[in-house]
């Protein structure tokens, strides 16, 4: 929060309270979230988001989940659930593990006009942000790790929509969320195997199988079969091979790679067990703090109100939409 302090009206000093709005959120919302649910707009480093938590509760009265809304023009560009302590009884999920419902980018995620949502850093600093609130903002709550289903798509510069994790495995050995905020698959014994399973991008790609097997088994279009011959007969590793594509399809990487990609990954490098389809897991105390100098709170007869009433796009499966690729951005 941003202070003004004058004394006796000639020496003026900004004091820069750091984090007090979470302090503050924290003693709003102890004796439970108002009805009527109000909101904040926060202003967080470069950017501006609306945030919102509403609270679900049993038929005793008592809140065991809060449902958590982050985003800015556009409603619902992440979709947190939070699961209070009180949920913690046979029969319910793990209390301290919260769930991440949906993530999406739109540059109107941003509730500032003037500086729009923009990809690659912006995304990120979206959803640290909001996973930040969910961590620290709800009372009786003690989150420990988010749980998602991996299932993001990215649309890239050559206008193919392709299927994240198969095609960040491929490039660097690790999904997105792996990259960006520590994740795991959720049970332990599928992380383990997971962890052998990429081994084989060490493998020698003409040795383990020549091209014409390769590209029969993989069903390689006759443009990328044509394309990716010399590069694949020529790479010392399966990760040697992908990055020498990125190297020489810079521009059209994604046609390049989509479709057979996915069949590589799943039938070959996990012998057909798909562990990106399974849960995973973000640590929660891998999520840095989020300072957040300034907010208001958002009366319910203000213009940010009727954004915060707008309809929510998105939310309703769990998907995760990250924008366009950059080649630049890892």
């Amino acid at each position: 929060m941003i202070v003004r302090v004058c004394t006796f009206g000639f020496l003026c000093q900004t004091i820069i309270m750091k984090n007090t709005f979470v302090a503050s959120v924290q003693k709003h919302i102890q004796g439970g979230w108002p009805e009527d649910s109000l909101g904040y707009r926060v202003h967080v480093g470069k950017y501006t988001y609306y945030v919102r938590i509403t609270p679900e509760k049993d038929r005793y009265g008592n809140v065991i989940e809060y449902a958590m809304d982050l985003g800015g023009r556009k409603r619902g560009c992440v979709s947190i659930r939070i699961p209070t302590l009180a949920s913690a009884i046979p029969g319910r999920s793990d209390a301290t593990q919260a769930v991440l419902k949906y993530v999406q980018f739109n540059a109107m995620c941003s509730a500032n006009r003037e500086r729009d949502l923009v990809s690659g850093f912006g995304t990120k600093h979206m959803l640290k942000t909001a996973l930040y609130f969910a961590k620290t903002l709800c009372p009786n709550t003690d989150i420990k790790s988010f749980r998602f289903m991996d299932v993001s798509h990215k649309l890239c510069t050559d206008g193919v929509s392709i299927d994240l994790p198969y095609f960040m495995i491929a490039l660097y050995g690790k999904t997105y969320y792996e990259k960006y905020y520590f994740a795991r698959l959720n049970e332990p014994s599928d992380d383990e195997q997971y962890k052998a399973a990429l081994l084989g991008l060490q493998s020698v790609p003409h040795v383990t199988l020549p091209f014409d097997t390769f590209a029969s088994k993989f069903m390689l279009t006759e443009q990328q079969a044509s394309s990716l011959q010399h590069l694949y007969e020529s790479a010392d590793t399966f990760t040697a091979f992908f990055q020498r594509i990125r190297e020489h399809y810079a521009d059209t990487i994604c046609q390049m790679m989509n479709g057979w990609i996915n069949r590589f990954v799943v039938k070959w490098l996990f012998s057909d067990r798909d562990f990106t389809s399974r849960f995973w897991s973000i640590p929660a105390n891998r999520i840095p703090e989020m300072n957040v100098p300034e907010w208001e709170v958002v009366s319910v007869d203000s213009v940010d109100m009727h954004v915060l009433n707008r309809e929510q796009h998105g939310g309703c499966r769990d998907d995760q939409y990250l924008g366009v690729w950059d080649s630049n951005e890892d």
